[in-house]
């Protein structure tokens, strides 16, 4: 739905206010400076304005497959879709100078789509890539997948506690067959 042309409203698991794409913004930023990464004032901004950007082009259903958006295959029956942003710019510190240096980090966002018009945020992390070993790139991102379809799975009777989501999953949902 994110890359149909289609409006759709994106919701962030357990966000408490209405403004969800920006608590996944500061979600993203707080993950970011937990992992060792200096990410303050321009660079803030600027990490956050991509998120934001990137997520209201969801909402409008702009997303490019495979440049914004990928569906997870290994998430089947789920329909777990994966929006990507690829050059985040980040500070690391070199331990042995204390000097700081910028760096490129991959973030993904897995999200939750059950054919009503809104998909939920359920899990964010930075993908480690591997310089040379494909593999093992793959394997750390099967399990950060993993994550996200444990998660989807165990919260999604309590609408990821997004209280928007009570009433639109109910009218979504079909009577019990007798």
């Amino acid at each position: 739905m994110c890359s149909g042309g289609g409006q759709v409203h994106y919701f962030w698991r357990f966000c408490s206010t209405s403004k969800h794409i920006e608590e996944t913004a500061k979600f993203a930023t707080e993950k970011l400076i937990k992992s060792g990464y200096r990410v303050a004032g321009i660079l803030q901004a600027d990490l956050e304005g991509q998120i934001e950007e990137l997520l209201e082009c969801a909402e409008r259903g702009e997303l490019k497959p495979l440049k914004h958006i990928k569906r997870i295959h290994r998430a089947k029956p789920l329909d777990i879709y994966e929006i990507r942003w690829t050059d985040i710019k980040v500070l690391t510190e070199e331990k042995a100078s204390g000097l700081y240096s910028q760096a490129n980090v991959h973030l993904r966002l897995y999200t939750v789509e059950e054919g009503g018009s809104w998909v939920v945020g359920l899990y964010l992390h930075e993908k480690k890539i591997v310089n040379g070993d494909e593999a093992e790139t793959n394997r750390l991102q099967n399990i950060e997948i993993d994550a996200a379809i444990e998660l989807c799975e165990k919260c999604s009777e309590d609408n990821w506690k997004v209280s928007e989501l009570d009433s639109l999953r109910k009218r979504n949902r079909k009577p019990p067959a007798v």
